[in-house]
């Protein structure tokens, strides 16, 4: 399965984290564990809107961004980064999103006994080791049959 990047952009809030909430400090054991790594997949099978595949693809990442933009600015601590491993710096950074396009049809992927290093391609750090200061990435995967795949990467449980 080949999976292409098309797009990296950072989604930020739609509105600003308010000054007096900045700043959250991790627990203690917050700050002694290692940082953790949850992948998720989300597959939808294509939708028969009528419209080519490239405006179908268009409007729904669209729609996505703007939902994800939306979302942060009610989880202000995920658009922001880790600082020292002490606190979370809620600064509306945004999130890394990336769109791809992948050679194959959402029915292979998902109908196939697929080895995760075969699934890790969906996610925005397929390499799984890539935690940095990030809270939360996202991939969104357009299939060549009209498919779409939402991988995200959260890389602390708060």
């Amino acid at each position: 399965m080949k999976v292409v990047v098309t797009s990296r952009q950072t989604i930020k809030p739609s509105n600003p984290t308010p000054q007096h909430l900045c700043q959250l400090k991790l627990s203690f054991l917050d700050q002694i564990q290692q940082p953790h790594f949850v992948p998720f997949i989300y597959f939808y099978a294509s939708s028969n809107s009528g419209l080519n595949k490239a405006t179908n693809d268009r409007r729904r990442s669209e729609k996505l961004k703007n939902s994800l933009s939306e979302t942060l600015s009610w989880f202000y601590p995920l658009a922001g980064r880790v600082k020292d491993n002490l606190f979370l710096d809620c600064n509306d950074e945004g999130v890394p999103f990336f769109e791809a396009q992948v050679q194959s049809s959402l029915d292979h992927v998902v109908g196939q006994s697929n080895s995760n290093s075969t699934l890790n391609c969906l996610f925005p750090y397929p390499e799984l080791d890539y935690a940095g200061d990030l809270l939360l990435a996202v991939q969104l995967n357009f299939f060549n049959c009209g498919g779409m795949a939402i991988g995200e990467d959260s890389f602390w449980i708060i």
